[in-house]
């Protein structure tokens, strides 16, 4: 900053020179063309008894424009340094305040030229520690020992999953294909199932036997008109003969009594009529009882035909709705899902790890608890400090707390990377850190700082005092003894 402040004077008392002489020596300039008899530019006069002599070193517009022009830069470069300064001083008292606190804290002394001294005497109560600690010696190498072998795995999984995304591309390629499919066939049962008469192939089945019934029934009935009717016809017949042979006794015999005759002859003819008008009503019967069950076999016949394609259709439907018995119960919907699950424990594990002294990772479990249960998006926890692999639901409450909040940031930094450009520059954590020891707290806190590099925000609400010692900027909400509530700004 000096370096450039020096060079901005001097650059400015070059500019102020030549703007010196550039000033001075217009008269120089102006009087160069003046000549008897020309009026002055100045005063107007047309006599010049004494021209002012022009300096063989008087500026041109060109050059005083180009020394305001550096000195104007040398001016810019000089603020931004000194802005710079600003901030890195501001930078160093922070560090030196934060110095101090920590000194408080831990050598129990504000006074930092006292520091090493405090130091020294912590260093001998520290080399007495040693000793118990080189017991501890052999309990970290076998820690060491297992890192090494968590590496080895860890290089295994990696070339894993290395095998995996190309899995992956080759699945999402066949999931496109398998989605068009999916909707061929979704429109294809949506056709089916509006055809269909009945919803179901119950309700078919028992329209069916309720339709056989009938045809049963109408069959019977259909026979036993016409057994009626070749009754009544055989009577018609004989009515008809024994009419004609009356008629020729009539004509061949003594009438006796006539009107008796006619009586009994009137009486036949109207039960002839009833017997015609029977023996028509039958037929229409029969002949309408005839087509119902030709439109019944028609019916039968497509309902056996739709029942083939509702088999397959419910297979293929429950094959993507995760209802296959025996099977996983996988929707398609969560088959999708667990393509971006894994991607955001991946990058979760990535903070969970460091929160978690390389103890914890997640995973996303393979299997249900049952086979009745739907599965593919439950999760697990490893953890490295036995080997072992079980449920999240066995963590502790600060434990939850972690893998919670790099899940949390896990599913940020996938939206950012795969969401075309989404840009998440704020996060806001709402409690949990009073479940923390003091160890992980620190932690998490780092975790969290970590993320306000470049331009995020990241805002914690909360009770714990160890966090409210470490964030600087704070919005404190206090209640009013009237029953309401205020908040206050509060800059560290």
């Amino acid at each position: 900053y000096l370096a450039e402040e020096a060079r901005y004077q001097e650059l400015k008392t070059k500019y102020d020179d030549l703007d010196k002489k550039f000033r001075c020596g217009q008269a120089g300039v102006l009087a160069r063309d003046l000549e008897d008899g020309m009026p002055c530019p100045v005063c107007g006069s047309t006599t010049h008894p004494k021209l002012a002599e022009a300096s063989d070193d008087i500026p041109s517009e060109d050059e005083l424009e180009n020394a305001k022009e550096e000195s104007e830069a040398a001016r810019q470069k000089a603020e931004e340094r000194s802005k710079n300064l600003a901030g890195i001083k501001t930078v160093i008292d922070k560090s030196e305040s934060d110095l101090k606190e920590r000194c408080t804290r831990q050598l129990e002394t504000d006074d930092l030229s006292k520091a090493s001294e405090v130091i020294g005497q912590k260093l001998e109560e520290s080399k007495k520690r040693l000793e118990n600690l080189e017991l501890a010696k052999k309990e970290a190498e076998q820690k060491n020992n297992r890192k090494e072998q968590l590496e080895k795995e860890i290089r295994v999984k990696e070339e894993l999953n290395t095998r995996l995304q190309s899995e992956i591309s080759e699945l999402n390629e066949q999931k496109a294909g398998n989605t068009a499919k999916k909707e061929s066939f979704e429109k294809l049962l949506k056709d089916t199932e509006e055809k269909l008469k009945f919803k179901t192939k119950e309700e078919a089945q028992l329209k069916l036997k309720e339709l056989n019934a009938q045809i049963d029934a109408l069959e019977k009935a259909f026979d036993l008109a016409a057994k009626e009717l070749n009754e009544h016809n055989s009577n018609v017949a004989a009515y008809n003969a024994q009419i004609e042979e009356n008629d020729k006794i009539i004509k061949g015999a003594d009438i006796t009594n006539i009107e008796e005759d006619k009586a009994k002859q009137a009486e036949l003819n109207v039960r002839q009529e009833e017997l015609i008008q029977l023996g028509k009503e039958y037929s229409g019967r029969h002949k309408n009882n005839t087509q119902i069950r030709d439109n019944i076999s028609i019916v039968y016949s497509n309902i056996a035909e739709n029942e083939k394609k509702l088999q397959w259709v419910k297979t293929l439907s429950d094959t993507a709705n995760g209802k296959l018995k025996g099977k996983e119960k996988i929707m398609l919907e969560t088959y999708i899902q667990m393509s971006y699950f894994d991607r955001i424990i991946r990058r979760a594990n990535l903070r969970l790890i460091t929160m978690s002294s390389g103890q914890y990772e997640l995973t996303r479990l393979k299997e249900a608890d049952n086979s009745r249960s739907k599965s593919g998006l439950d999760l697990g926890v490893i953890d490295h400090h036995n080997g072992t692999e079980r449920s999240v639901k066995t963590l502790s409450g600060g434990e939850s707390f972690m893998a919670s909040l790099s899940l949390a940031l896990g599913l940020s930094d996938e939206v950012q990377s795969s969401a075309g450009g989404i840009q998440i520059d704020t996060m806001f954590v709402d409690e949990g850190f009073g479940t923390l020891d003091p160890d992980t707290l620190n932690m998490a806190y780092k975790a969290l700082a970590s993320l306000t590099e470049g331009d995020r925000i990241v805002g914690i609400i909360s009770h714990v005092e160890d966090l409210k010692r470490r964030i600087d900027k704070q919005i404190v909400v206090t209640k009013d003894a009237s029953g309401g509530s205020k908040a206050d700004i509060v800059c560290a």
